[in-house]
């Protein structure tokens, strides 16, 4: 009895007696294994399906552990993959998720299942995906723009800088084009209040401002106009939306009380809009609110 040179399998000779139990059977029982392993090592040829999102992979062996596919639709990320049915969890070989890209219709398609069928590293060849030596901080050429893209940024540039001139706004509201349009929006309101004298009637005021109703909320278009002052030393003030508009400061002493007051401030005839709200602060204001004759 003797054994082939690479399997060991046994091998009876001449006038060998054989019994097949000990001598032969042995022979099966290791090709079995010996081509089960080789199967596993084999690519098998496979198929796929995609649909929303899930690409679904059919063995044409489903023991075989490395497989081959051609490609039917572009592979996104976050896309899922099944093998035979099963969810797998598909991965590059550095142990990556996949990326979009990671293959596209048409590309051969390697991968290599796990132990358990659970887990998939994926391999491809013949794709349009760029290697790492192509790529720049780790996006594709096609991330970044061209010179023909930013050909005319430099022209744009210029005409921009002309339209908005190079005067610095950093003392006009907060500094930036939209602070300083908005301070000067709040300019031209408060030009616009004490400008023009509209035909007001003087004589029907809507709000005449007097000690516990110191504060009036326009419902019409009107105007502000009179005096605020002190029989106190106490400052007065009059705001317009949480705005002061004026404060007195100067104080004198009254010949006849001896008492110290601040004197009378004029308040300039101002517009009103609806909804804006005067607030005065003041014992005896002679401030009124006015409507136009109509």
């Amino acid at each position: 009895m003797t054994q082939t040179t690479y399997y060991e399998f046994n091998k009876p000779e001449g006038t060998d007696l054989v019994n097949p139990l000990v001598d032969t059977n042995p022979n099966w029982d290791a090709l079995d294994a010996d081509l089960h392993e080789f199967n596993e090592r084999s690519i098998s040829n496979a198929s796929e399906i995609v649909s929303l999102g899930v690409h679904t992979i059919s063995r044409l062996d489903t023991t075989a552990k490395f497989l081959k596919w051609i490609a039917t639709a572009n592979y996104t990320a976050g896309e899922t993959f099944t093998v035979d049915g099963l969810p797998v969890a598909a991965s590059t070989p550095a142990g990556a998720t996949l990326a979009t890209g990671a293959y596209v219709t048409g590309s051969v398609v390697l991968a290599c299942l796990n132990a358990d069928n659970t887990a998939m590293t994926v391999y491809v060849s013949g794709t349009t995906v760029a290697s790492d030596s192509e790529r720049l901080g780790g996006e594709l050429p096609s991330y970044y723009g061209t010179a023909s893209d930013v050909a005319n940024n430099a022209t744009d540039i210029t005409n921009l800088q002309n339209q908005v001139g190079n005067t610095s706004i950093v003392g006009i509201g907060d500094g930036t084009c939209t602070g300083a349009i908005n301070a000067l929006n709040a300019e031209l309101t408060d030009i616009e209040r004490r400008c023009g004298m509209p035909n007001l009637d003087y004589a029907n005021p809507l709000h005449t401002f007097s000690t516990g109703n110191l504060t009036y909320t326009a419902v019409k278009e009107c105007y502000l106009f009179g005096t605020v002052g002190s029989n106190t030393n106490a400052a007065c003030t009059v705001s317009i939306n949480q705005t002061d508009i004026m404060t007195t400061k100067k104080t004198f002493v009254d010949p006849n009380t001896s008492i110290t007051a601040q004197e009378m401030t004029v308040i300039p005839l101002l517009k009103l809009s609806v909804g804006d709200t005067v607030v005065a602060s003041a014992d005896s204001p002679r401030l009124y609110v006015f409507d136009v004759k109509q």
